[in-house]
């Protein structure tokens, strides 16, 4: 009995000794790159401008722009001319029904007295409105609200039914 105790604790210290030999093996190291990529990008939606029942008196609305862009990206907001613009300078943006017509303005403030447009700063942007500018900002990296201040210009009658127009919103970045 003396005998078969001996031989398993021989067999227990060789296999501690055992261990302590892979503990004292060599050591290798990497470096493990961890990266990510932030991309100047911006979005944008829009809610239309709606001026309801028109009478031929002059309506003021409002619609607004949602515009998200990266943190520090630089960004110009633009509005097209619409699809029924006449062209020329001192032309309006027009609503259409068929052949019938209701001019309009798209304003960056609310006393309406800067037109908003796609003529921007350094000959930026599509230009097909000259009649007004562009409005810039610098992006936080959540949306910031834009508000389009928009009037109706007073014109006697038009005919009945519904007028509209589509104006591209573009974010210049």
């Amino acid at each position: 009995m003396k005998r078969m105790i001996a031989i398993v604790l021989g067999g227990a210290l060789a296999l501690v000794g055992g261990t302590t030999a892979v503990l004292d093996a060599a050591t290798v190291t990497t470096n493990l790159t961890v990266s990510a990529t932030v991309p100047t990008t911006c979005t944008v939606s829009a809610t239309g401008v709606n001026f309801g029942n028109y009478l031929g008196a002059a309506i003021t609305s409002n619609g607004s722009l949602s515009v998200n862009c990266a943190l520090g990206t630089t960004y110009l907001v633009s509005l097209g001319a619409g699809n029924n613009y006449a062209g020329g300078a001192g032309s309006s943006r027009r609503m259409a029904n068929s052949t019938n017509f209701i001019s309009y303005g798209l304003y960056l403030d609310s006393a309406l007295s800067t037109e908003w447009g796609d003529n921007c700063p350094g000959g930026v942007g599509a230009q097909t409105y000259p009649n007004g500018t562009c409005v810039g900002g610098t992006g936080s990296g959540v949306a910031q609200a834009l508000t389009v201040f928009g009037k109706t210009s007073p014109g006697g009658s038009s005919a009945p039914g519904s007028y509209s127009d589509t104006v591209v919103v573009s974010v210049l970045f």
